[in-house]
């Protein structure tokens, strides 16, 4: 027998399973067409007692006769996962490798190994191709800003500027969450190492918009200091005495910890220093910092922009061209933009390279054509010996043939009867 008024229960099973749970239940479908999405919390040999969403968020009980039920869809105990992995794409901007793999196993490796048989494998399967992909991309150097994923070449090819969008698109999640102070050490950062960028001065425009809140937040905290002293105070002296103690070296402890962190900021120089309700003079500080701070980068906003980025890219398409005297010339106007040293660094070190390599070129230029001249002149001096040589042989064979004549004329004793056959001549012609 039922000993409670319809009223009661709903309001009594509204209360206990107040649970958005209901979205993964059996669907039972009615004979006049009508649908119900509920869990079956009993049943007799005639009915089914559900436990059905009445209002949203809101579940309570219903009794349904069985003859009356056409059919009864069950859940799909996936859809819930999948939908989780439909929410996942497109995966958020500067993810790392390692968030990559923890949202392929979390999500993926768990769907495959739970629901193999899901009528969404298919979707599923092919999310994964395009999230691995991606996952590749970033695992192999790469990056997603905007919405856009770069190679590790393509960053390789503008990384200063690619580094400068990574600060701006961190300090735009800083303002967005309402992470301010975050937000101003970052563009701090940010302006030391990328001050001469197009992602700079965008990010000078977001900082302006966040100023005024910043402000508004940390003047709160500053007025009320005294109030927030007193009510720990208060708090103290109620606490049973056997408690003072112990919660009094827990507010020793994080004092010291805050005035450690403190300390550490002051010495790094930043104007934005870490906050604590319980102390008014960073608060005070950094309102001051944030008074002047809006002045300060309207003038910045005015000046003209020197594009370190796009020096940059030249400086790497010079080096490409092995042209070491342009990359000099350029870097030394990158310079005076005054990048992190790093970047300065790893330029000298690339054009070095190439300015090496243009004077071992040369080098060996030189030594080509020293050898060569050498080998000229091994030739001429190997064609003058042979001609020498020639003539020496010619010289050699003419001296030959006469001195055979000559002997052939002693030996029949030829000169003598010329000259004496000349003699006679001479007598006759006289």
């Amino acid at each position: 027998m039922n000993f409670f008024p319809q009223s009661f229960k709903v309001a009594f099973l509204s209360t206990l399973w107040l649970s958005p749970s209901i979205a993964l239940s059996d669907t039972f479908v009615m004979s006049d067409g009508k649908e119900l999405k509920g869990t079956i919390l009993k049943q007799t040999y005639e009915h089914y007692f559900l436990k059905i969403e009445i209002a949203e968020n809101v579940l309570g009980e219903k009794k349904v006769l069985k003859k009356d039920v056409k059919t009864i869809i069950p859940e799909d105990k996936s859809e819930k996962a999948f939908q989780k992995i439909k929410a996942l794409m497109p995966i958020q901007d500067l993810m790392k490798a390692s968030d990559y793999d923890k949202i392929h196993s979390k999500y993926f490796k768990s769907f495959l190994n739970d629901f193999p048989e899901s009528k969404h494998l298919d979707e599923v399967i092919a999310i994964e191709e395009q999230f691995n992909e991606e996952r590749e991309i970033i695992t192999n150097g790469g990056l997603k800003i905007s919405g856009k994923l770069l190679n590790q070449q393509q960053i390789n090819a503008n990384r200063y500027e690619v580094m400068a969008i990574v600060e701006f698109q961190n300090i735009k999640r800083y303002v967005k969450t309402g992470k301010y102070l975050s937000a101003m050490r970052t563009f701090e950062k940010m302006e030391a190492n990328y001050k001469q960028t197009r992602p700079f001065r965008e990010a000078v425009k977001s900082i302006r918009s966040a100023l005024p809140k910043l402000r508004a937040a940390v003047n709160t905290l500053h007025e009320g200091v005294d109030q927030q002293i007193k009510q720990r105070d208060n708090h103290l002296a109620a606490l049973p005495s056997d408690q003072i103690k112990r919660i009094k070296d827990l507010l020793t402890e994080e004092d010291a910890e805050y005035h450690r962190i403190l300390a550490d900021a002051k010495a790094q120089k930043t104007k934005w220093l870490p906050l604590n309700k319980y102390v008014k003079e960073p608060l005070a500080t950094v309102l001051k910092n944030i008074d002047s701070e809006d002045k300060r980068l309207e003038t910045i906003s005015n000046k003209e922009l020197k594009d370190a980025g796009k020096i940059y890219r030249d400086i790497l398409q010079s080096i490409s061209a092995k042209d070491h005297e342009k990359s000099t010339t350029l870097l030394k106007d990158f310079t005076s933009a005054k990048p992190k040293e790093s970047y300065i660094t790893a330029l000298k070190i690339e054009i070095l390279a190439i300015q090496n390599e243009a004077q071992a070129k040369i080098a060996r230029e030189q030594e080509a054509l020293r050898i060569k001249k050498e080998q000229e002149a091994i030739e001429r001096k190997k064609k003058a010996e042979e001609a020498a040589l020639k003539k020496a042989e010619e010289k050699m064979n003419k001296n030959k043939g006469k001195k055979w004549n000559e002997k052939l004329k002693n030996k029949f004793n030829i000169n003598k009867k010329e000259q004496e056959l000349k003699d006679a001549e001479k007598l006759l012609n006289e």
